[in-house]
């Protein structure tokens, strides 16, 4: 029996889909409507979202450390997740260890270019640093005078020869340079053409020099945790004039972005025959011990 409700709801139904909304023709209509009411909601909630960024934005100037936040959130796109460095891993891990030594070629001043400085003077560990060039080692003695356990050389590594000469920034030329361009000296006399460098700009100082194997003697080193080279090109050099058959560095770190293919096939190498296990990071190569 059929009920005057019934009546009245099909009579609407058939109203609303029409007189031809029978077999297939009725799921398509009866679809179409789902997507009105899906389509519906979904620009119900964008409306609060719109909502939700306009107070959002409004605290900007209110609360200026909630602005970087709001802005990961209102433009998501923008940002990405970066994975962390497998080298500064390794490294917090070891300088959790006691008895932690490292080694550092190409130093600088010992605070421009890398963050080394702030993680070994944390713990006050020991460790050798190197740098050849007179005006920034000064800075580099002067930056690490109250951790005796780190000792600066004023040297360059050098697998033969006493002296060579080192091609860098010119020091009356270097405030009309990015501050970058105070760390390319380099052993190569056209390296600054790498960067774009004006030759007028470049100065050249024969410097001392020793080999790696020397220092580790001298310093009667034992144990190297971490050997971290920074010599613009020159590090393919560095890495040979290290005595594996005497000592192994547990993590090294150099640069490969001054390297040709060459230079950098040989360095791979050398570290996978004596042990070691290589990553690219960045503009640098990170060898773990295995």
């Amino acid at each position: 029996m059929i009920s005057p409700s019934d009546t009245v709801q099909n009579i609407n139904t058939s109203a609303r889909l029409g007189p031809c909304a029978s077999g297939s023709n009725y799921a398509k209509t009866s679809a179409a409507i789902e997507k009105r009411r899906a389509d519906g909601i979904h620009h119900q909630i964008m409306t609060k979202i719109s909502q939700i960024r306009s107070r959002i934005q409004a605290l900007f100037p209110r609360l200026p450390r909630v602005r970087s936040i709001a802005k990961l959130v209102l433009n998501p796109e923008r940002y990405e997740l970066v994975p962390r460095s497998l080298f500064a891993e390794r490294l917090d891990s070891m300088l959790r260890e006691p008895g932690f030594f490292f080694i550092q070629v190409g130093a600088h001043d010992g605070v421009r270019f890398d963050d080394l400085y702030g993680k070994v003077t944390r713990i006050n560990c020991s460790g050798i640093v190197i740098e050849p060039l007179q005006r920034y080692f000064r800075r580099l003695k002067a930056n690490y005078e109250d951790y005796p356990g780190v000792v600066p050389l004023n040297v360059a590594l050098h697998p033969t020869l006493e002296s060579i000469e080192l091609f860098h920034i010119n020091p009356e030329r270097a405030d009309q340079l990015e501050p970058w361009a105070h760390g390319i000296g380099s052993v190569n006399p056209f390296h600054h053409t790498r960067s774009a460098t004006s030759q007028d700009c470049i100065s050249s100082t024969e410097v001392p020099a020793m080999p790696l194997s020397a220092i580790i003697s001298q310093h009667e080193v034992k144990r190297i945790d971490l050997l971290q080279i920074d010599v613009e090109g020159f590090d393919l050099q560095v890495l040979e004039m290290i005595p594996f058959g005497q000592i192994r560095p547990r993590l090294i770190k150099f640069e490969v972005t001054n390297m040709d293919d060459a230079s950098k096939a040989k360095a791979f190498h050398l570290l996978e025959v004596n042990g070691y296990q290589i990553s690219i990071e960045g503009e640098d190569a990170i060898a773990i011990l295995k």
